[in-house]
């Protein structure tokens, strides 16, 4: 459990997506937040079976993996959402 927390705080880091979409719908445009969540949700699903399987193949437990993913994809979906 150890590991899993320490990549799931690496993305901690990146907690803009909450704001980012509060000024989104300040500015009456919910179809970016929207577009950006769906997407950022797709990476999730697929960086969580890509990281599981690579951590597992390693002889690591796969949960690190899981927690590796979401924070690259809060990562992508803050990038995504200033960009």
């Amino acid at each position: 459990m150890g590991i899993a927390l320490v990549y799931r705080w690496t993305g901690r880091a990146f907690r803009g997506p909450r704001s980012s979409r509060a000024l989104f719908y300040a500015l009456h445009d919910t179809r970016t937040p929207v577009i950006v969540g769906t997407i950022a949700m797709s990476l999730n699903i697929v960086f969580s079976f890509a990281f599981s399987a690579l951590f597992a193949s390693l002889g690591w437990m796969p949960h690190g993996g899981l927690a590796l993913a979401m924070s690259f994809e809060t990562a992508l979906e803050m990038s995504d959402s200033l960009y």
